[in-house]
């Protein structure tokens, strides 16, 4: 038997150091030591392999470790070694998508779908970036088409469905999306949010409010449910219960600037404009810039239309006759 080349062996010890590197480097990996993950995967490079897999694996570990450009520059290099990287395409929209660049999640979800047309979360991370596009239309395209690919219990793609068509105009397909994700799947609470929102834009408000008051006993913690909730109730009328669920919100979530707002609004419709204007002043902190918000805190001040004096020295008669005759906030 004729000896093995040199150069043949010293290549199957560097292949064997390195995957021993590798293989360590995805143990500590797993276990969320991600520094010494890294430094496994960099004495592995060393070895001047062919490193799709192994940036990949960079890549992942960057991902967890919450460097996404970082693992964008991974993910990169994989597919530079191995342009038929489905995981690396895949992996690379995910962070694409963390930093809402649109084109770029669907220019990669593209190409895992040309590589392979069954993978269902191409289908479905395109459509959501269609979605946050505004193009409704090829969101629901693909949204359906992640529906072939996905588990039958699996209804995420039908719940998106759903919202697509209700931001189309199309309320009674978003329904009907609803009805079935709820129907395969009663135990999701985002399908009752999305289904309780459809009636809101139908004046449906008591089936709206059944359908958040579902969401808050499956997901207690859930602030928007109980937000929605109060939207449901202030647009029936119900100042004191929306005040309640708003307050509930806030609590959950006291970042939650839409729910201030609204909250400000119950509370002018009760007539208690000093509270509205705390909510305002809540809204601003969070968003200083909102001046839609500025302008109504002005309206409910003391020289505004809905405020406490008669007028602002600053009007004249004509202008504050004008102004009385234009009071909505």
């Amino acid at each position: 038997m004729a000896d093995v080349p040199q150069k043949s062996k010293e290549a199957d010890k560097e292949l064997t150091y390195a995957s021993e590197y590798i293989n360590r480097g995805n143990e500590y990996l797993d276990k969320g030591d991600f520094d010494k993950a890294f430094m496994d995967y960099d004495e592995a490079f060393r070895f001047d392999l062919d490193g799709a897999n192994l940036y990949t694996d960079c890549g992942i570990a960057c991902s967890k470790k919450g460097n996404s450009d970082g693992a964008i520059a991974n993910y990169t290099m994989a597919i530079r070694f191995d342009p038929n990287n489905i995981i690396a395409y895949s992996n690379r929209s995910v962070e694409y998508m963390e930093k809402e660049e649109f084109d770029k999640v669907i220019a990669d979800c593209s190409e895992v779908i040309r590589l392979d047309p069954t993978f269902p979360f191409a289908y479905y991370r395109r459509g959501m970036a269609y979605y946050y596009k505004g193009d409704f239309g090829k969101a629901i395209v693909d949204f359906t088409e992640a529906m072939q690919f996905l588990a039958p219990t699996d209804v995420s793609a039908l719940v998106q469905r759903g919202f697509a068509y209700s931001n189309s105009g199309d309320i009674d397909k978003a329904i009907a999306d609803y009805n079935e994700a709820i129907r395969i799947n009663p135990t999701i609470a985002g399908a009752f949010i999305f289904r309780g929102t459809a009636y809101l834009d139908c004046k449906d408000f008591d089936r709206a409010v059944a359908d958040f008051t579902e969401a808050i006993r499956l997901a207690p913690t859930e602030a928007s449910a109980r937000a929605f909730r109060g939207d449901a109730h202030l647009k029936n009328g119900d100042f004191d219960k929306a005040i309640e669920d708003y307050s509930d919100a806030i609590r959950l979530d006291n970042k939650y600037s839409s729910a201030y707002h609204s909250r400000a609004i119950a509370y002018f419709e009760k007539g208690d404009n000093d509270k509205a204007i705390a909510d305002f002043d809540e809204v601003l902190k969070i968003d200083p810039n909102n001046y839609a918000v500025k302008l109504k805190k002005f309206f409910l001040g003391p020289y505004g239309v809905f405020g406490k004096k008669d007028k602002s020295p600053d009007m004249t008669a004509d202008e504050q006759d004008g102004a009385d005759d234009d009071k909505a906030l």
